[in-house]
């Protein structure tokens, strides 16, 4: 209790064979690979009123922790922290979380079924839960100030529904690809989403779509293959340009109205839709 430590260095307990590990109320930063492949490490332990406020890269990656609790101050977890972390599958962030900053993958293969994203994180990066076959449950809450969805960020996992918060600006390439459950995907007319990537909803469940009116193209292949997408809503104010290569092939599409400012509409963008009319 009186330990004054205030780092824990760069691969200070790599591959070593501890199994319970309690950080110090003074430490603020945890080192690249500290962590890293300690195998027998399940418990992972903070002080109350815990000082920390950085994990880095690939701190826990390859560690056998079950659960984890992210301390109030927070602000940065880099990337691959916790990646192939098959046996974790809980993590809880602090009501009141400071946390700003998730790198790409920090959470990549690991088993979580469910995660609140915090509400001061801006950006979902790159595959961060890519390859967590057990996670049906993601809550972003309404007061979110998320404004970016990363390539492949969701890809493959077995939510039925999303809400995506007004102010997320773009949707990486892959985000939900072979969302193969994902049923639902919220989006709001007054949304200021203007960007939705290559493949984004490729594979997924999605029965209806409302684009908002700040999306100006319509990418390759991104709702390709949504055999149960019977619906796609555009608003009235629609900047939507462009209708890309396969954006929509083989999906349920029945009615579509395509708005005033459409200029292009590409090859195959409605190809084997059987059941579609143009209105």
């Amino acid at each position: 209790t009186n330990c004054n430590i205030q780092i824990i260095c760069d691969s200070l307990f790599e591959s070593s064979s501890i199994e319970t590990i309690c950080i110090p109320q003074h430490v603020k930063f945890i080192g690249s690979r500290a962590f890293y492949n300690c195998k027998k490490l399940k418990h992972i332990e903070f002080s109350e009123n815990s000082s920390l406020q950085s994990i880095g890269n690939l701190a826990f990656a390859h560690s056998s922790i079950e659960e984890i609790f992210i301390p109030l101050h927070v602000s940065i977890i880099k990337s691959f922290a916790f990646y192939n972390c098959q046996k974790l599958i809980k993590i809880e962030f602090h009501e009141n979380s400071e946390l700003l900053s998730i790198e790409e993958s920090a959470f990549e293969s690991s088993s979580i079924k469910e995660i609140n994203v915090p509400k001061h994180v801006s950006k979902i990066p790159t595959k961060l839960f890519f390859n967590c076959q057990n996670l049906n449950k993601i809550y972003i809450p309404n007061n979110s100030e998320l404004l970016s969805i990363g390539d492949s960020a969701f890809e493959s996992l077995k939510i039925e529904t999303i809400t995506i918060p007004r102010h997320v600006l773009n949707i990486g390439q892959k985000a939900f690809y072979k969302c193969e459950k994902l049923t639902k995907v919220e989006l709001f007319e007054n949304s200021k989403l203007n960007s939705i990537g290559e493949s984004a909803f490729e594979y997924t469940a999605i029965e209806s779509i409302l684009i908002p009116p700040c999306v100006s193209a319509i990418e390759e292949n991104t709702f390709r293959y949504c055999c149960n997408l019977l619906n796609v809503y555009f608003t009235d104010n629609s900047e939507l340009q462009i209708i890309k290569k396969q954006a929509f092939q083989a999906s349920a599409i029945e009615n579509i109205k395509i708005p005033p400012h459409v200029l292009v509409i590409e090859d195959n963008s409605f190809s084997y839709c059987h059941n579609m009319e143009f209105i």
